[in-house]
């Protein structure tokens, strides 16, 4: 999406109309028709996939930013790295996803849940499972990476870094103008993308109540350690801790 990002901002990246055209959206359609809504022309032009008639005559129909991102051909990637130990010193493996974004976002979860393992205790006579990250946190938190990103950043991506000890997820796009950390801790949502934030909560991928870090934070109750979140620059970082790690670290 190189040339896209080299066209637009964050304020029009989603209405622009795309560099590319001719585009395809197998696995947008297979999820939409699973869902029973059938991706025609019209719903395209509803959810601002296709230009509407508020674009001048020759640019009517045609595809946009939005159609970009859902398509196929989307050059955008995400991209998982898992490091040993909990420094960025010595990396183990990475691995990107690419496609829809739909699909990067199926695709890395997917990937994290097979690294999610699971240790069990045991409390008054009954066998208690944990898992080392609270599955629906992580989907909170994937999810709304991709609805929230801001897509005109040049040469960025979704980034999940995986330690022992933590994932830390980096979002590129800075905070929207009179939002600050504690806004979001309060549940105050802002949409940067609010059309693609429209067809994540059609699939169901999403329910934008605004409530995602409040339930990020209520996932850890009771844990020593918490999430973080760090804001910086052209970038937006949570980072979660793995609730197992300092009890495989009293057992060794």
């Amino acid at each position: 999406m190189k040339q896209a990002k080299k066209t637009s901002n964050s304020i029009n990246f989603a209405d622009a109309i795309a560099p590319l055209q001719g585009l395809t959206f197998h696995y947008t359609e297979k999820l939409f028709s699973n869902k029973g809504i059938p991706l025609d022309d019209a719903k395209k032009v509803a959810f601002g996939i296709l230009t509407d008639k508020s674009y001048s005559v020759k640019e009517r129909g045609v595809f946009t930013n939005i159609a970009l991102l859902l398509s196929d051909q989307c050059d955008y990637s995400a991209k998982c790295v898992i490091y040993r130990g909990n420094t960025a010193i010595s990396m183990r493996s990475q691995i990107s996803f690419t496609g829809s974004i739909f699909k990067q976002v199926d695709d890395m979860l997917k990937y994290i849940t097979r690294l999610n393992k699971t240790s069990s205790t045991f409390y008054c006579g009954e066998r208690i499972d944990i898992s080392d990250y609270p599955p629906d946190t992580i989907n909170e938190i994937v999810h709304n990476a991709f609805v929230h990103a801001d897509y005109s950043v040049a040469e960025s991506s979704i980034l999940a870094n995986i330690y022992d000890n933590r994932i830390e997820f980096f979002n590129p796009g800075r905070l929207l103008p009179n939002v600050d950390k504690q806004a979001i801790l309060n549940g105050i949502s802002i949409l940067r993308n609010p059309k693609l934030a429209k067809l994540f909560e059609e699939l169901k991928y999403v329910s934008m109540q605004g409530i995602g870090i409040g339930n990020i934070i209520k996932s850890y109750k009771g844990n020593d350690f918490q999430p973080t979140i760090t804001c910086s620059g052209d970038s937006f970082l949570i980072s979660i801790p793995n609730r197992n790690y300092n009890k495989k670290l009293k057992l060794t």
